[in-house]
């Protein structure tokens, strides 16, 4: 596992839109909205 994933995740949390987007997402699939995706979509 590379060493920039706290770096990533630094980075895509340092706005409250992005922050606010995660939430959002994670709500999302944890009701069971999401989908999978094949390596072709």
């Amino acid at each position: 596992m590379s060493d920039n994933y706290w770096q990533e995740t630094d980075y895509l949390m340092k706005t409250e839109a992005n922050r606010q987007a995660l939430v959002n997402s994670i709500a999302s699939v944890n009701r069971g909205e999401g989908k999978v995706l094949t390596p072709d979509e």
